[in-house]
């Protein structure tokens, strides 16, 4: 397992750290990750956030205050992007914004938010450090023949949408 420390940075920790409530405790860098895949919805608890899911939505993911509202009717991995994406609003100072997958109509400063969020949220869900991890092991599983390493892999090993994993590798 490993560290939020040896994840992300310690500059990208307190950036994140610094939208938490006064009554949480925020993301401990040296806490160990108990799972292979970032946990989004408890690292939203831990920075105060409250999440609500209501198969209701017009929208995929809101901020609303500490409030992050998903559509649950979305399938998971959508689900743990748009609360990635929110929060990402909420390093922005943003915590009034709804996610859509159309974004006809925003302002230039609205699309700049938007592809700020999806940004985050990628690299947030992905960081760099534990998909070199699981790059390294899917290599040795697979008797170091990096021909057989799948976005699928990785699509479901971290648990988002196969689009973020193949915007990721450029693909």
């Amino acid at each position: 397992m490993m560290k939020y420390s040896e994840i992300y940075s310690t500059d990208f920790i307190n950036k994140v750290n610094e939208i938490k409530s006064e009554a949480a405790t925020g993301i401990i860098a040296d806490q160990e990750i108990t799972k292979n895949f970032i946990d989004i919805e408890d690292m939203l608890k831990q920075l105060g956030f409250s999440i609500i899911k209501d198969d209701h939505l017009p929208v995929s993911g809101r901020i609303d205050g500490e409030t992050i509202l998903i559509d649950s009717s979305e399938n998971q991995a959508r689900q743990r992007f748009s609360m990635a994406h929110e929060l990402g609003h909420a390093v922005l100072h943003q915590r009034a914004a709804n996610r859509t997958d159309h974004n006809d109509g925003y302002s230039l400063e609205e699309r700049s938010s938007e592809v700020f969020a999806n940004t985050f949220a990628s690299q947030l869900l992905m960081p760099r450090n534990l998909v070199k991890k699981l790059l390294g092991e899917i290599i040795q599983r697979h008797g170091y023949n990096p021909k057989r390493i799948t976005n699928i892999e990785f699509s479901a090993h971290f648990r988002i949408k196969l689009a973020t994993v193949s915007k990721f590798f450029g693909q």
